[in-house]
């Protein structure tokens, strides 16, 4: 086959599919193309040399469609399009990849090691996150990371023969290439992570609308100043992210802030430093109460100096205070009563008492806490039982999960409870699950 305008290879080196979703199903009949084009282009021109090819092929084709989505080893996104037609004797090929990355790509990238964990990540934070990027039918903030590849494959005639002149492409496909997305990508990808800043810092300059599109560009800064070792940036951009998110009703984007100035804080070498900057950290805390602030400055101080066994029973203490809290003030009943209840109800069996686990099943019921919340949290009850284990655990991720559920716990009771809205309680005056909710 002639290769009229360069590779067809759409995969970069050393980068490979980790999932595929088959959108619809794509076949075309065993044809032998003679000629292959390819143009590297921006979006909006991508869309428009698609338009013209069409125009001037002839009539029999059917619409371009996408039928794959996939998420790449980079943590890149991107999807597939194509459609095949004739023309007579002529035959007509045409593929279109768009590749991005969007806020899929911030939590894969705090989570980005922990993949072997006891945790279900997916379950506990990932499926969250996505489903609250979800705007107006599509994600917020998808930028654009390598050129839309539009791919023109025929049997008789050279594919030039359905696009502009030279002079046109030639102009479409250096704009492509002098992306602003494009230029940060190679250079995050390089580890150069201070020039990668500049070119985030001009593009952002650019964007009048502020809205969670532009939060996920400047939230890219700071995950620039984080891997770039500068930590005391990364701490403050990441907590006026957090805020700003927050005021956007982004609750679990604020809490992936959240953790990644936490993160930040852990790995300030100097113990002074590294404690003071979780004391800020718990002091900028959105939504929270001044007596969660005080309990979550003393569970993150003890996990900065690697004292991981204190610090997850301090979140186990303040998620039970919290909860049982919550769960009286919305009832009007005692944690006794609610528990009896619950029995009655077969929710709860087996297990006497009003501990931890029966408040948790009650919270469970309720919907003040989600099940990915409950499973957390029963593993951080179980985190006493598991130390005795001989390598067992795996001492500060689990204070790591810990110290995250128990964060997004305190504050999602706070946001249900403090907001009181319709959205959130329902006729019985129970909560709503966060799922469906935030």
């Amino acid at each position: 086959m002639e290769n009229k305008g360069g590779t067809t290879d759409i995969n970069t080196e050393n980068v490979h599919p980790i999932s595929m979703s088959a959108i619809r199903e794509f076949k075309i009949p065993a044809v032998d193309f003679k000629f292959n084009f390819v143009l590297d282009l921006s979006l909006k021109d991508s869309k428009k040399i698609v338009k013209i090819i069409l125009a001037n092929f002839g009539e029999n084709l059917n619409k371009v469609k996408l039928f794959n989505h996939l998420s790449w080893s980079d943590h890149s996104e991107s999807d597939l399009w194509a459609c095949y037609g004739t023309y007579g004797n002529e035959k007509l090929l045409l593929r279109i990849e768009h590749k991005w990355i969007d806020p899929h790509f911030l939590s894969f990238w705090l989570w980005q090691n922990d993949d072997n964990t006891i945790y279900d990540i997916d379950t506990l934070f990932r499926e969250l996150v996505v489903k609250e990027a979800w705007q107006s039918g599509k994600k917020f903030g998808e930028l654009l990371i390598f050129p839309c590849k539009v791919i023109i494959n025929t049997i008789e005639n050279d594919p030039e023969l359905l696009l502009p002149d030279k002079e046109i492409l030639n102009k479409m496909t250096m704009k492509a290439a002098n992306n602003a997305g494009v230029l940060f990508w190679q250079l995050f990808q390089n580890q150069k992570f201070e020039n990668a800043t500049i070119i985030l810092r001009n593009l952002i300059e650019q964007l009048e609308n502020k809205d969670a599109g532009f939060d996920f560009l400047r939230a890219l800064e700071s995950l620039c100043y984080f891997n770039d070792g500068k930590y005391e940036k990364a701490i403050s951009t990441f907590m006026n992210l957090a805020r700003d998110f927050d005021s956007k009703s982004l609750p679990m984007h604020c809490n992936l802030c959240l953790f990644f100035a936490i993160e930040a804080g852990k790995r300030i070498n100097s113990p002074t430093q590294s404690i003071d900057a979780m004391e800020r950290i718990a002091r900028e805390i959105p939504k929270l109460t001044d007596y969660n602030r005080e309990e979550i400055s003393g569970i993150l101080k003890s996990y900065s100096v690697s004292v991981y066994i204190g610090a997850v029973v301090l979140c186990r203490r303040i998620i039970e205070m919290a909860i049982k809290d919550t769960l009286s003030k919305i009832s009007g009943e005692t944690i006794s009563s609610l528990v009896a209840q619950c029995k009655q109800a077969g929710v709860l069996e087996g297990r006497q008492g009003n501990g931890l686990y029966q408040i948790l099943q009650v919270a469970r019921w309720k919907n003040v806490i989600s099940s990915s919340d409950f499973d957390i949290a029963i593993a951080i009850k179980n985190y006493g039982d598991r130390i005795h284990i001989k390598d067992g655990v795996k001492e500060e991720l689990h204070a790591k999960y810990a110290i995250q559920a128990c964060i997004r716990i305190l504050r999602q009771l706070e946001i249900g409870y403090v907001s009181s809205s319709p959205k959130l309680l329902n006729s019985k005056g129970e909560f709503n699950k966060l799922d469906q909710t935030i």
